[in-house]
């Protein structure tokens, strides 16, 4: 092995490259907006001053639109009251980083996209700020190659596969260490609590309850938010694999004689807090079909495994898209089929109202949905591992 190679594989020389890469190959557009807008709501005078700055910008940065494949986030900071639905504002924000309007008489074809099919892991951050604080919108664009090395770097990090470097602490996160141990400690003193406080009265709101049940519901609730915590450490290897292996991928075998592909598929769109919507629409008649398709799963899934769910902390959201033989869906308009029963079904009855975080990846198609594709949900805690910084957690853990 040459010293260039060596250097190379090493922490110092994929650290290196990461930053290169993230130098070199992203474009983060930062824009100040008075007031956000949605295709139904919108200003064409808006839509132009937003379409002309992101020319100015370009111009700036020497930078053409993006031809191949990309991995995207938006960050929409707001304060505007009654403010739109998060899959209204990303419809309409990725219509307009495409072509240039009309009346914009600009030589470029494209902005700084081609087409929104490009866009292969897309990641929506949704902030409620305050009335005093300036609404922004944030967008992060590079190559999903440079996403794809992202993640081989962050699984190498977890796996710690740097001789000459060790991480800070444990294997993946404190966090989830710290949760299974709360875990088991909820669990046991809650067993041990109520058999104590059994036909015990309090009063709250100068109402009579049983302090029995009082207590249980307290330790439910810290029990699920344990649980989901629990739930959502997810290691990049995992991702990485479902994006890039093939299901018919014979490498690295487990010791039960399954794929590593089978295997993640088995534990990550798997489980208490995961739903299967089944196959996507792969005709218009099909459309209606699978919204009320999405709003039955939901309904459920709160049924039997939403009980689960904690009311207090804020949640995440991960999708997953396996795409049919014919048809490509874009990612944004998969959000569109879900998102809307979610609110209304699912978050609803919890404290936070507001979705913060969404992920959604075109992971490989299994052969049972070559014609059909599939959509995955995965429902974690928003203190998760958000797959599009996880690279840069881990190294804060080496540094």
């Amino acid at each position: 092995m040459s010293f260039k190679t060596e250097y190379l594989e090493s922490f110092e020389g994929r650290k290196t490259q990461f930053w290169n890469r993230f130098a070199k190959n992203t474009i983060i557009l930062s824009y100040k907006i008075e007031k956000y807008q949605t295709k139904r709501s919108k200003s064409i005078a808006e839509n132009l001053r937003f379409q002309k700055y992101l020319i100015t910008e370009l111009r700036k940065l020497n930078r053409i639109c993006f031809r191949n494949a990309v991995a995207v986030e938006f960050y929409f900071d707001i304060n505007q009251k009654n403010p739109p639905a998060i899959q209204s504002l990303l419809k309409h924000y990725i219509d307009l980083i495409q072509k240039p309007q009309k009346e914009l008489k600009s030589k470029r074809k494209y902005l700084l996209l081609k087409d929104d099919s490009q866009i292969k892991a897309l990641c929506v951050n949704y902030w409620n700020k305050e009335e005093s604080k300036d609404q922004e919108l944030t967008i992060v664009i590079k190559p999903f190659r440079d996403f794809i090395f992202n993640l081989e770097f962050a699984r190498d990090l977890q796996l710690e596969r740097f001789p000459d470097k060790k991480m800070s602490s444990n294997f993946y996160d404190d966090g989830f260490n710290d949760s299974n141990t709360r875990l088991d400690r909820l669990i046991d003193d809650r067993n041990n609590s109520l058999q104590n406080l059994k036909g015990v009265k309090i009063t709250i709101d100068n109402k009579e309850v049983d302090f029995n049940k009082y207590w249980n519901q307290i330790y439910e609730e810290d029990i699920n938010q344990e649980l989901l915590k629990v739930h959502s450490n997810l290691s990049a290897s995992s991702v990485l694999e479902l994006i890039t292996e093939p299901e018919s991928s014979g490498r690295n075998k487990t010791f039960l004689n399954f794929s590593l592909n089978q295997f993640v598929r088995s534990t990550v769109l798997k489980g208490w807090y995961n739903i299967n919507f089944g196959h996507v629409p792969v005709s218009d008649g099909e459309r209606n079909l699978f919204k009320a398709r999405i709003n039955n799963e939901l309904k459920n899934w709160k049924n039997t495994n939403g009980k689960q769910l904690p009311n207090h902390p804020a949640i995440a959201l991960k999708f997953f898209y396996e795409k049919p033989n014919k048809v490509t869906h874009d990612l944004d308009n998969l959000l569109i089929y879900v998102l809307p029963h979610f609110d209304t079904l699912i978050n609803e009855d919890r404290y936070f109202k507001n979705i913060n975080s969404i992920e959604i990846y075109q992971i490989q198609t299994i052969s049972e949905n070559k014609d059909s594709g599939n959509l995955y949900l995965r429902i974690e805690d928003l203190d998760n591992n958000n797959m599009f910084h996880i690279a840069d957690r881990l190294l804060k853990k080496y540094e």
